[in-house]
């Protein structure tokens, strides 16, 4: 988890090193590099967030059968459907959960610290590829909501705990987002945008240092 936060730091911090200390001849050298660094940006903090709520993501995918066993112990069909309605899609979603999870899982195991902006771009190329996965939780926690309620006119007092303790469980990934495709076009040429980036820090360097001799030896005669 702290190898992505440094992945931000380190590519945030230098960008802006380079603007503080003026360096760039001309922000429009810089601006065409924003968006692929803010997506890559985005992506980092998705990817972070993904990991910091796997146990999440692992317990919705584990104990989500509760769901339809409760539904099981309904008598009114009616209410077997609104449920249904509202919660399907479970066994193909928990799928691909669990796909996006391991990819996302080995990219964070395989991160490395360097001290060289180039070598990152590499290593966010392998972000592009993981997809989209639709959580839709509004839906599924109203499913539960309207679980909880049928339940309750019963007198299945274990399932309504237990759908109650599930819901509780997988609320935080109520505001998750697992888009990254949107990213992909600038994901896969990160190590060309940072390369750009430095050809462009070490040019309007060359530039202040040759523009700022000539002050240096007027001063001197002075």
């Amino acid at each position: 988890m702290h190898e992505i936060i440094i992945y931000k730091v380190i590519i945030i911090d230098k960008v802006r090193s380079w603007e503080t200390g003026k360096k760039l001849i001309k922000l429009k050298e810089l601006a065409k590099y924003s968006k692929p660094l803010g997506d890559s940006s985005e992506s980092l903090s998705r990817v972070q967030k993904a990991l910091e709520r796997k146990k999440e993501l692992l317990d919705f995918v584990e104990n989500g059968n509760v769901v339809e066993e409760a539904v099981e112990q309904l008598f009114v069909l009616s209410q077997q459907f609104e449920v249904r309605k509202d919660w399907s899609g479970f066994d193909e979603l928990s799928s691909q959960i669990i796909v996006q999870l391991d990819k996302i899982q080995k990219w964070a195991d395989g991160l490395v610290k360097s001290e060289e902006l180039n070598s990152y771009g590499p290593t966010l190329e392998k972000l592009a590829g993981l997809g989209d996965v639709e959580l839709a939780m509004d839906r599924r926690l109203i499913a539960l909501d309207s679980l909880v309620k049928f339940l309750k006119m019963t007198s299945l007092t274990s399932q309504t705990d237990e759908v109650e303790k599930f819901k509780k469980m997988i609320t935080p990934l109520e505001s998750l987002n697992l888009h990254f495709s949107k990213f992909d076009a600038s994901l896969s040429q990160m190590s060309s945008t940072l390369a750009g980036l430095q050809n462009s820090d070490e040019t309007a360097g060359n530039h202040t240092t040759m523009a700022t001799a000539p002050v240096d030896e007027k001063s001197t005669f002075e």
